[in-house]
């Protein structure tokens, strides 16, 4: 544990936090995890539930969820662990009442399925690809006020 944060690289560090993905850092060291993972830490809460989309470290206690499939991408990964997440949250998990392995696999959650009952792969790609959209159109509607408020501000100065 010590040693391993000594190098600055590359490869993420998977970490039991719930932020910046779970990645605690990178280092200089050959991955052991394989990407388009889903992680989450068995010491904390739900919120450190993530999709790791490149080859990586896992912390101890970091779990991956490994798709059994080559059929889901980054994105079918992302609404699954959407879903995945918010039955975790929804179970009031905390630190007394850790959300662990165990618990992870009684879990059920509810994908969309096509007309002949499989997994409806596409859906799921499209609606993430569309949330995707939303969020880039209101980050550029954001840096727009924010260009027109600073141009106000410089033709006001004396």
């Amino acid at each position: 544990n010590t040693k391993l944060f000594d190098s600055i690289g590359n490869t993420p560090v998977v970490v039991n936090s719930s932020k910046n993905n779970g990645i605690g850092g990178r280092v200089n060291l050959a991955p052991t995890e394989k990407a388009n993972t889903i992680t989450f830490s068995d010491t904390t809460t739900a919120e450190s539930i993530f999709v790791q989309d490149e080859m990586f470290i896992g912390y101890s206690h970091v779990q991956g969820l490994y798709p059994y499939k080559d059929e889901w991408s980054k994105r079918s990964l992302m609404y699954f662990a959407t879903l995945f997440r918010k039955n975790a949250i929804q179970m009031k998990f905390d630190y007394a009442n850790k959300f662990n392995r165990s618990k992870a696999s009684d879990m059920f959650v509810l994908l969309p399925v096509n007309n002949l009952d499989q997994v409806a792969f596409d859906f799921m790609e499209h609606y993430i690809e569309a949330v995707e959209k939303i969020c880039i159109r209101s980050i550029v509607v954001w840096k727009d006020k924010i260009i027109e408020t600073t141009k106000t501000m410089v033709n006001q100065v004396p």
